[in-house]
């Protein structure tokens, strides 16, 4: 994207509340004028630690929002406020633009910071309109009670997603979770011109589920057995009742039948094959259905 003054966080020191990010910066020239361009890009779970933050939900019904996914976020946000009072190349005489995006674990970090700047209007002393943050999330899962209906209060965030994807239907949407801003959906129409795409940038074929059912019937088995999250956790940070147990059975035994299909259906590289094969026009064409 051609920024300087890249600087990450989270990728040496892990813990429960950590996340892998990187920030950028670079100046935007336009018929309108000049702005900073401030980019912050939120990684995915690696095989560490932070694995415990997304299974940390927390009491949802209390708090609202996932709470491992919440302490993520702080820990996102405070690492852009000291990006952006460290200077970095940013020019105060010119507007600044953000730039969030994120997959998964990422995704949900960049949703909850997007929301968290939208609701103070500034970060870090400096001023900051809701229109200047553009927010794009991938493979989010649901992090939030109070996250529904939100398309037009937080309509500078877009969250795409796989349907085929297993993680952005957890926590389960019949308990109320959803995720801030606009989601759209990948056309599975187009899953062709996807899986082209995806070999040409791969070098091997994708490999997915034989029918579009096998994801949304996992979810009506897992909501049959946890109806709503009171059944699922009486307790504030893991899931101990016995009906979260057998959602997790059931989960185990999800993916020791199709782990490699759900792991292509969640993989970035898929998220990247999809975007790179789409229409230009599409998300907007999606807003309008």
């Amino acid at each position: 994207m051609g920024c300087g003054r890249v600087h990450t966080e989270g990728y040496g020191s892990v813990g429960v509340d950590t996340v892998g990010i990187a920030f950028g910066c670079r100046r935007i020239e336009t018929e309108d004028g000049a702005y900073n361009l401030l980019v912050a890009a939120v990684r995915r779970t690696p095989g560490n630690q932070e694995w415990v933050g997304n299974f940390a939900m927390g009491n949802l019904e209390e708090n609202l929002q996932h709470a491992g996914f919440a302490a993520a976020a702080r820990y996102a946000m405070g690492h852009l406020e000291a990006y952006i009072a460290a200077g970095n190349g940013l020019d105060p005489a010119l507007k600044t633009k953000v730039l969030l995006i994120g997959h998964s674990r990422g995704g949900a970090v960049a949703n909850l910071v997007a929301t968290a700047l939208a609701d103070t209007g500034a970060v870090g002393g400096m001023s900051l309109r809701q229109e200047d943050v553009y927010t794009y999330t991938f493979a989010t899962p649901n992090l939030a009670l109070d996250a529904p209906g939100t398309e037009d209060t937080y309509g500078n965030i877009f969250n795409i997603v796989n349907g085929d994807d297993l993680i952005p239907r957890l926590p389960l949407a019949a308990w109320g979770a959803g995720r801030y801003g606009k989601t759209l959906t990948l056309p599975r129409e187009r899953e062709g011109p996807m899986k082209a795409r995806f070999e040409a940038l791969y070098g091997f074929p994708f490999r997915g589920y034989e029918s579009s059912g096998t994801v949304p019937a996992l979810e009506e088995k897992l909501n049959a057995i946890a109806p709503d999250v009171e059944d699922y956790t009486q307790f504030h940070n893991f899931p101990l009742c016995e009906d979260a147990f057998s959602v997790t059975a059931r989960l185990v035994e999800f993916f020791a039948e199709h782990g490699t299909l759900t792991s292509f259906a969640h993989a970035p590289e898929t998220y990247i094959a999809w975007m790179d094969s789409l229409p230009e026009d599409w998300a907007e064409a999606e807003q309008e259905r």
